[in-house]
């Protein structure tokens, strides 16, 4: 999976996170657009197919009930809780499809790997452990974002360096991680002689 890919996987989701930064309008009218704009992503990637599995759902449940919750109702409760609510979405799903012996990162990795090899135990191996490094990276993200809301209201910078630091891990180490099963296989004792 290479840093555009996982850019367009995410895409609802960097979205969101930029857009809600953004100081254009008062900061409650941002995260409503923010929300907007990511339910209509999440909504389009879905309906032309370009996700399937966890993280297309947990994108659309995650922005559906939030695109119903805070422009619609104007739930403020809700607003205060989107980082939690959506990173704990994120983990769930993302752990779940482990769960369910469907990793997330399986349905990316299918586009680039002969069908042969998708039931591999070393490729469905490998995805468990893509999928559990973003897992990991989501988890460390929820728990951020709880104790930015009940214990450290005040040090929002400390926690979104966390988070932007988790989830760059993750990337990182994906995009690493599938470069190196792509390159090519080292020469055995015969050739190199």
């Amino acid at each position: 999976m290479g840093f555009w890919s996982m850019i367009i996987a995410f895409a609802p989701w960097v979205s969101f996170k930029i857009l809600i930064s953004l100081p254009i309008l008062p900061p409650i009218e941002m995260v409503k657009v923010g929300i907007v704009v990511a339910a209509a992503i999440c909504a389009y990637q879905a309906w032309i197919g370009l996700h399937r599995g966890a993280l297309m759902w947990g994108g659309l449940l995650f922005f559906g009930f939030a695109l119903l919750t805070v422009p619609i109702m104007n739930n403020m409760w809700v607003v205060k809780h989107l980082g939690v609510l959506s990173h704990g979405t994120l983990a769930t799903f993302t752990w779940g499809s482990i769960i369910l012996k469907n990793p997330f990162t399986l349905e990316y990795a299918k586009m680039r790997v002969a069908p042969e090899q998708w039931t591999a135990p070393a490729f469905i191996r490998k995805n468990n452990i893509l999928t559990g490094v973003w897992g990991c990276a989501f988890l460390i993200s929820f728990i951020d974002a709880v104790l930015k809301l009940t214990f450290f209201p005040s040090a929002g910078v400390v926690f979104e360096v966390i988070d932007t630091t988790a989830l760059v891990a993750a990337a990182t180490f994906t995009a690493r991680y599938t470069k190196k099963e792509n390159a090519a296989p080292p020469k055995s004792e015969e050739e190199m002689v």
